[in-house]
C-alpha cells in the first residue's frame, strides 16, 4: 500500500501574497534480510519490480553470490568479467528467489512498499513459489487467500511447512505468513486458481 503525506508549503513574504502548494511525498521503508552463507529464499515487501529492481538487488550483492534463481529462470555470477549473466534479467514482486551466497550478509531494500490492491498470483497445479507482499504478518488461518484451498495443500517456508485439511483449516509447524515472505506453495486442485491475499487489500 502507498502512503502519502500532504505537504503545504507557503510561497511569498505576506500571507496575501502566499500561495498553498500541495505535494504527494511517498513514505520510503527499509526491509533488512539477513543472508546465511549457501543457498537462502529471498523475497521482499519493497517494491522493486522490473529490470531496475533486479539491478538493485545485483548491486547489493555484489561478488558475495554465485547465483540467483526463480522458479523457471536463472542469473549466473562471473567473477572473473565482474557480472551477471543467465536467462533472469528482470525482478517480480509476486514470486521468490533462491540466492547462493560465498558469506553471511544483510540486504537493506530501501523503497516504497509493494501496493496489495492489484496484487494477484496465478497458482498452478503443483508448486508454486509466492512471496507475501504484505507489510505486516498475520496468522496463517487469518490469511484470505483469495481462494478455497483443497485438501492436502501444502505451504512451506525455507524452515516450517503447513498442511491444509478440509473442514479444519492450516495445521503444522508454521503459523504465521511473514512479511515480504518467501513461501513455496503445493497445490492439489486440478485447475489454476488467483491468490490474491483480499482482506490484506487496502
Amino acid at each position: 500500500s502507498m502512503n502519502n503525506i500532504v505537504l503545504s508549503d507557503v510561497k511569498g513574504n505576506n500571507k496575501n501574497s502566499g500561495s498553498i502548494v500541495s505535494k504527494n511525498i511517498e513514505l520510503l521503508s527499509t526491509h533488512s534480510i539477513e543472508l546465511k552463507q549457501g543457498w537462502n529464499w529471498y523475497s521482499t515487501y519493497i517494491d522493486i519490480n522490473g529490470e531496475d529492481g533486479f539491478s538493485v538487488l545485483k548491486d547489493m550483492l555484489g561478488n558475495n553470490a554465485k547465483i540467483i534463481k526463480s522458479q523457471t529462470e536463472f542469473a549466473l555470477y562471473y567473477e572473473e568479467q565482474a557480472i551477471w549473466d543467465g536467462s533472469l534479467k528482470s525482478y517480480d514482486n509476486k514470486v521468490f528467489y533462491m540466492i547462493n551466497t560465498f558469506n553471511p550478509l544483510t540486504l537493506e531494500m530501501q523503497g516504497v512498499m509493494t501496493d496489495m490492491s492489484n496484487y494477484e498470483i496465478i497458482i498452478k497445479p503443483g508448486w508454486n513459489w509466492i512471496n507475501y507482499s504484505n507489510n505486516e504478518e498475520k496468522n496463517l488461518n487469518e490469511v484470505d487467500l483469495g481462494f478455497t484451498p483443497t485438501d492436502g495443500d501444502l505451504i512451506k517456508s525455507q524452515t516450517e511447512f503447513a498442511k491444509y485439511y478440509e473442514g479444519f483449516g492450516w495445521d503444522g509447524s508454521m503459523n504465521v505468513m511473514k512479511s515480504g515472505g518467501a513461501y513455496m506453495y503445493y497445490s492439489n486442485d486440478t485447475e489454476n486458481n488467483i491468490m490474491s491475499f483480499i482482506n490484506d487489500k487496502k
